[in-house]
């Protein structure tokens, strides 16, 4: 078992990983930061060395934290037919684009199960839904709802001030804020996940 990024006490801050059998690797995400993609990728790689053909990708708990991270994170799995992931912005009429998941995902040839629950949200919600629109199964509980990307101003006297400076969407027609993620497999139970 390998667990990294460790901030303090038993709780990883990045990600933890261990192989469960000869056929199935565990890799959880706490929280989508900058340096999941850095941990995240070795330890990919020793599931590939050890022939594993099943990951289980925990986002439980995981409350999102930077899209960018989760967009990186990604990448690693897109499939070559895979729809892609845009990013869309925009400020004064303006708007910008940025496209994640070209289709050449070096661990697009596991087979996935992503475990969810009511504390999963904003990047770890999109990370889920894209994955399910991959081919992966969702297993858990619906996820926290919650679709939108937060900036923070702090004010010379000392205020934090946060507001909304985008939302993500999985399609056209979706709204993450209104139904979440919906599991393919609902499982209440956390042992039995």
């Amino acid at each position: 078992e390998v667990v990294v990024g460790r901030l303090s006490g038993d709780k990883p801050w990045y990600i933890e990983a261990k192989i469960l059998n000869s056929d199935t690797g565990y890799l959880r995400i706490a929280s989508f930061v900058t340096l999941v993609r850095y941990y995240a990728r070795p330890e990919l790689k020793k599931f590939q060395r050890a022939k594993i053909k099943n990951l289980v990708i925990d986002l439980r708990d995981n409350e999102g934290l930077e899209t960018n991270s989760a967009f990186q994170f990604l990448n690693f799995f897109s499939p070559k037919w895979g729809e892609p992931v845009y990013e869309r912005w925009g400020r004064g009429g303006k708007f910008f684009e940025a496209k994640y998941a070209d289709g050449k995902g070096d661990f697009r040839n596991f087979k996935i199960a992503v475990l969810v629950n009511s504390k999963t949200a904003s990047a770890a919600e999109l990370a889920a839904g894209v994955l399910q629109r991959w081919g992966a199964v969702v297993v858990g509980v619906d996820t926290a709802r919650k679709s939108s990307v937060q900036g923070v101003l702090v004010t010379e006297e000392g205020g934090i001030f946060s507001f909304t400076t985008s939302r993500y969407h999985l399609s056209r027609n979706d709204n993450l804020e209104e139904v979440g993620i919906m599991p393919d497999i609902i499982e209440h139970d956390p042992s039995r996940q």
